[in-house]
């Protein structure tokens, strides 16, 4: 029989949102849930700064060539006090998910009528914020949104069209809380974000790489196969950094 791939290598974008609660059986088997979140979805929380209180590094402007799309000037080039200490942040509700309110320096610079956002800074900032606002709108039910982030949050070059039409139906819907980050990567022009997910205890780590393209942090698609996270169940948060509505 050939052995199985690790599932959390080959899940594709929509599952992150149905995040796949994996549960370990006496004889060392998983089960995978895609109803992830569907028994009941986060309450409606109103906006709060979260943990941590980081002082973001001097801006200095984007160099020619490399301007953010909708005009945010902030620039750094190293991961700074983002290692070990949780950036402030504002949390709002989007549906049964959220999502982090927009902000003049790190983005989201726009947000739409629907809630949709996109424009983050060249920031380590920048790039936790698209990151979590890549998985809420990855796995909403609403294929409006679903489809405007493959469209404008997915780095894709030839197979953009291919993207849109995986992810315009929409995702589970699905909520599974942030509860904790790592930035394994970071320059100014490419970054690797973890984020922990947690679901009626269980914990998932789920990484997206990303790259500085057409003024914006998009998720960085392969070549061939779907856009994925790489996954792995965690046990505790050593090695992350406490971040999201439950820690503020």
């Amino acid at each position: 029989m050939d052995e199985m791939k690790p599932w959390w290598k080959t899940w594709p974008v929509l599952g992150v949102a149905a995040l796949l609660v994996v549960l370990a059986l006496g004889g060392g088997g998983m089960i995978l849930s895609s109803k992830l979140g569907e028994a009941g979805g986060s309450e409606s929380v109103p906006a709060s700064p979260s943990s941590g209180g980081s002082e973001a590094a001097p801006a200095v402007p984007a160099g020619d060539g490399e301007a953010s799309v909708c005009g945010l000037t902030a620039r750094e080039d190293e991961l700074g006090k983002l290692e070990t200490e949780a950036p402030v942040t504002e949390w709002e509700s989007l549906g049964n998910q959220l999502v982090t309110k927009q902000n003049d320096e790190h983005g989201p610079g726009v947000v739409e009528d629907d809630g949709f956002r996109y424009c983050y800074a060249r920031t380590p900032e920048g790039v936790l914020f698209a990151a979590a606002n890549f998985v809420t709108f990855g796995s909403s039910s609403d294929g409006n949104l679903t489809s405007k982030a493959a469209q404008k949050l997915i780095d894709a070059g030839d197979r953009q069209e291919e993207f849109e039409a995986q992810m315009k139906e929409g995702g589970s819907g699905g909520s599974a809380p942030i509860i904790a980050y790592r930035v394994d990567r970071y320059s100014a022009s490419s970054a690797t974000v973890t984020l922990v997910l947690e679901f009626e205890g269980t914990k998932v780590a789920g990484t997206l790489d990303f790259a500085w393209s057409g003024g914006d942090w998009k998720v960085r698609a392969p070549g061939t196969g779907n856009v994925g996270y790489r996954m792995e169940k965690i046990e505790n948060l050593a090695g992350y950094v406490p971040w999201g509505v439950a820690n503020g």
